[in-house]
């Protein structure tokens, strides 16, 4: 059903070609796979929340299976209490609390090697098979490599937490955030260009679609921003002070800067990144609501505009749950949909831009390039990028005339003249 509103609010001249029915396949092999990283980000955030992600003090990416005696749950439970966090936080925890800590981390460190065997097996069939353009390989190749970095960039995050401090630090913690955000942006966006099939839709105002998408790329880039300042709340705890809002105490901002430069509270002390955080989420919400207003206006066909007010719809919802997790000082299952719905939004706004997206090769042909033109008797060059024949092959339709040409045809007429008249 989704994958048929979308196709009937998609523009025409999309760059991919119509998909076949393998690489519909591809398409929905990807959709899979972003519903997979969705789970992936839940489960980080609920380990986040139940501060059980440095449970595992080990990394071993061979290994799958959890302790199966009760021997090998004792050996892991030693390990972790050699770190500070047991020492600092969770002194006096027998085995049993320790197992209600390790599950957690353990189901996120296994689903996210689930992942990666669902994402590398089948994209080697479809190489295999020929199932994928060259073009979409390198893409999907690039995920890839994102997706080892990312299993890199949550062990530095953990190792992080196992030094005097017995917490991660919350950079990295926004980067392993970022990671996952690109990771299934990225995944969405070539699922959506292979699946939304370009037709017919004449009479769509190009200028008005341009204006559009810049505005939904304008909240795109403050959604980014946001979830990180989000991130970097979490890590550093921030959500449990200050928990009114719009206030913060008795006036809307904190109180104090703190010590040092205003930037370097801005990153790292708590008050200061709550009210960046809070500051963000607002302006993210003004802009989407006046993209809900200029694409009501903008004269759109009505599929885009509904597709498009999915948007502000997301930014509105993730607002007030932002609000509200604030208020409950972060319940763990509210803090888990939070989360959710950064990335319902972050899936908007990448539908919003793919329906509207407009290929370059169209935007060129489209585009009036006034012809240069070389001194005169030397060179004539007349660029026309609107001849369908040249334009199907890539490369606009050049015509040049020289001067030997031009002396040519005084030649020939010369010769067809009487010779009494000469």
């Amino acid at each position: 059903m989704m994958a048929s509103f979308l196709r009937d609010a998609r523009r025409p001249g999309h760059d991919m070609a119509a998909p076949t029915a393998t690489s519909r396949v591809v398409g929905w092999w990807l959709l899979v796979l972003c519903a997979m990283v969705v789970v992936m980000v839940l489960l980080g955030g609920y380990t986040r929340l139940t501060h059980s992600g440095l449970s595992m003090v080990r990394w071993h990416p061979q290994t799958l299976l959890p302790p199966t005696s009760e021997s090998a749950w004792q050996a892991a439970f030693d390990d972790y209490r050699r770190y500070p966090e047991y020492a600092k936080i969770n002194s006096g925890m027998d085995l049993a609390g320790f197992k209600e800590i390790y599950w957690p981390e353990y189901i996120h460190r296994v689903w996210g090697r689930l992942i990666a065997f669902v994402l590398v097996v089948p994209f080697l069939w479809f190489l295999v098979r020929g199932a994928i353009a060259r073009p979409m390989r390198w893409r999907i190749a690039g995920v890839i490599v994102l997706g080892g970095l990312q299993g890199v960039i949550g062990w530095l995050m953990v190792s992080s937490g196992m030094v005097d401090r017995p917490d991660v630090s919350h950079y990295r913690l926004a980067l392993h955030l970022l990671a996952a955000f690109a990771i299934y942006a990225w995944m969405l966006w070539l699922a959506l260009g292979i699946l939304l099939a370009a037709g017919p839709e004449p009479g769509v105002p190009r200028a008005a679609s341009s204006n559009v998408r810049r505005l939904v790329g304008a909240v795109g880039v403050m959604t980014v921003a946001t979830a990180t300042w989000g991130a970097f709340t979490a890590g550093l705890d921030a959500g449990f002070i200050f928990n009114r809002f719009p206030l913060m105490g008795d006036r809307p901002w904190p109180n104090s800067l703190g010590p040092g430069s205003p930037i370097l509270a801005a990153l790292e002390q708590p008050g200061v990144v709550q009210f960046v955080h809070r500051v963000l989420a607002t302006t993210t919400l003004v802009l989407a609501l006046w993209l809900a207003v200029r694409a009501w206006r903008s004269g759109l066909p009505a599929r885009l505009v509904r597709v498009v007010l999915l948007v502000p719809a997301a930014t509105l919802l993730q607002f007030v749950l932002g609000v509200s997790t604030l208020l409950l000082v972060v319940p763990t299952g509210l803090g888990v949909v939070h989360q959710a719905g950064a990335l319902v939004l972050l899936t908007a706004v990448i539908t919003a831009l793919a329906v509207l997206h407009e290929p370059r090769a169209e935007a060129r042909a489209e585009r009036r390039i006034r012809p240069f033109r070389f001194p005169r008797n030397r060179l004539v060059s007349t660029v026309d990028l609107s001849a369908p024949a040249h334009r199907a092959q890539g490369a606009p339709h050049v015509r040049f005339r020289r001067l030997r040409d031009h002396r040519l045809r005084r030649q020939s007429a010369r010769s067809a003249r009487p010779r009494g008249r000469r």
